[in-house]
């Protein structure tokens, strides 16, 4: 399912580049200070095609990583309570926990990504030379989002199921 939501996810940011390649004028803002305020511009066609490989490039290595998570040996994937996950038993639901977790940042990623597309679509249209507060809305969620995150990781996702032995150190 998750990785559903994340092919989902890159079909909307290709829309939102191609909507982009109809709409934006010949001059596009393409950076952005910490204030908001575009101080760098493109050519329409360029800023399409950096959107475009930007896009592909991480629908392609959120791909290859979860072709390697489903391929890695079990002991170079990292996670708390790895004792308890990399054992025989338990690798299949670590296996499977790990990409629902990479298939959720990136789905979450690529809707930044479309947010950011959106974002300078509209400074382009309106001329106002700065991003809009929603922008800094999605980004603030987006960030938070993954802070927390990653803390359930360590605090519910990853921990050792009630009852579970515990391994005894050697002497």
């Amino acid at each position: 399912m998750r990785a559903k939501l994340f092919a989902g996810s890159v079909v909307l940011y290709a829309a939102a580049v191609v909507v982009a390649a109809l709409v934006l004028p010949e001059r596009v803002p393409t950076h952005f200070g910490g204030d908001g305020r575009a101080d760098d511009w493109s050519s329409r066609a360029g800023a399409v095609a950096v959107s475009a490989l930007v896009g592909a490039a991480l629908a392609a290595l959120f791909a290859a990583l979860a072709a390697g998570v489903r391929r890695l040996p079990v002991g170079m994937i990292n996670v708390p309570n790895a004792w308890y996950w990399r054992a025989p038993e338990h690798e299949a639901e670590l296996r499977r926990r790990t990409l629902g977790d990479l298939w959720a940042v990136g789905t979450a990623t690529m809707l930044l990504l479309t947010a950011v597309e959106g974002a300078i679509v509209q400074v382009a249209l309106t001329g106002t030379g700065r991003l809009p507060w929603w922008f800094f809305a999605v980004f603030g969620a987006w960030l938070a989002g993954l802070l927390l995150w990653a803390l359930s990781l360590g605090f519910t996702r990853y921990r050792v199921p009630e009852g579970a032995g515990r391994p005894t150190s050697p002497r």
